[in-house]
């Protein structure tokens, strides 16, 4: 396969100051252009929901109610899921059920990225971490803790070919940039 033909997905959320949630999902190409953009209706947890799902609101809106429906809407399913430290606790869970995988984390020393409970993602046992470049950042290195249920290790061998290309943890902001702008836009479109 050649390297332009690989897709990365990127997985990340908004909350807005009135507390509505914003998912979004960005496929890009090994030179992190976007191949598609798929963003959520705002979801706001009434104060019921809050209180009934405690701890556990965040995790079942995005593993329920955002995520699904940002990747059943995608025409072009990337080759690896890709999530960072701002969204693990809303889209861990999800993510572990479309290996390959990871959890990205830009660090700039490697002891601080190997510690277990700094990256725990329930449902996850086998996650391996691959130390790689962070294009733009002087020190600062990426560390992809990978599911991969691949033999031939596809999840590391596309954020491999990537990381020369790209800046490997940008799409994130850029989500959430995009997802603000549509919170300011369409403030009247909130889903209970």
């Amino acid at each position: 396969m050649q390297e332009d033909n690989y897709l990365l997905g990127y997985l990340a959320h908004y909350v807005s100051p009135q507390g509505a949630y914003y998912g979004g999902l960005l496929v890009t190409d090994t030179r992190g252009i976007p191949v598609e953009f798929r963003h959520s209706a705002a979801v706001t947890p009434t104060r019921i929901q809050s209180l009934l799902y405690g701890d556990s609101l965040e995790l079942s809106i995005g593993t329920d109610a955002l995520a699904p429906e940002l990747y059943r809407a995608l025409t072009r399913k990337p080759d690896i899921l890709l999530i960072d430290k701002g969204s693990r606790s809303l889209f861990g869970t999800f993510l572990v059920s479309y290996p390959p995988c990871a959890l990205l984390v830009a660090l700039a020393d490697k002891d601080i990225g190997s510690l277990p409970d700094f990256i725990a993602l329930e449902g996850i046992s086998s996650l391996y971490p691959v130390e790689l470049a962070h294009k733009g950042a002087n020190n600062e290195k990426i560390y992809a803790y990978i599911e991969d249920t691949y033999s031939d290790n596809k999840g590391e061998t596309v954020l491999k070919r990537a990381q020369s290309q790209m800046n490997l943890v940008s799409p994130f902001n850029r989500i959430r940039i995009v997802l603000e702008e549509i919170s300011r836009t369409e403030p009247g479109r909130h889903r209970k």
